[in-house]
């Protein structure tokens, strides 16, 4: 099924700022919020009825206090979904897989590859004639950005997300 996904509200914080390979990690702290409209395509896998790969991508906003800047970005979401019921509703638990490029206000372009688990729940609001599913779901996992500013190296973050969904079939 294809819907429009739009992203109310997404919060997440990423705790380690990166690790250090001798063995000692530098924390910090840093509040990111995001705003997404994407394109979603669920796949119910045919053996196994509570399962299912979710594929999206599209446009966002990206607000960081780390950065102290807006940025605009693109990406792409890969995600494979367990369902505690049948029929894609109800509590879920699922590997996620992010790939985006996002652009600051100065121009500089930062990449990134997100990937974690995500526990949620679907449910889906069919009083008001159109499909419409709400999401709430909380997160963890690893964020790695390419940026310009830090001389083109990868810098891993670890980080906890929250996030809100609101999906338009």
């Amino acid at each position: 099924m294809v819907s429009l996904v739009i992203v109310l509200f997404s919060n997440g914080f990423a705790v380690v700022d990166s690790v250090m390979p001798n063995g000692l990690i530098d924390i910090d702290f840093s509040a990111i919020e995001t705003m997404t409209l994407s394109y979603s395509y669920e796949i119910e896998l045919e053996e196994h009825s509570q399962n299912s790969i979710l594929f999206s991508g599209g446009s966002f906003l990206y607000s960081d206090s780390f950065f102290d800047s807006q940025m605009w970005g693109l990406g792409v979401d890969a995600e494979f979904r367990r369902y505690k019921a049948e029929g894609y509703t109800g509590f879920f638990i699922s590997g996620v897989t992010r790939a985006s490029l996002k652009w600051t206000d100065g121009g500089d372009m930062i990449e990134s590859i997100n990937t974690g688990m995500k526990l949620g729940w679907k449910c889906n609001l069919t009083d008001t004639g159109v499909q419409i599913d709400l999401e709430p779901s909380f997160g963890v996992g690893l964020m790695v950005d390419n940026a310009e500013y830090i001389g083109w190296e990868f810098d891993p973050d670890a980080y906890i997300g929250l996030g809100l969904g609101l999906a338009i079939h």
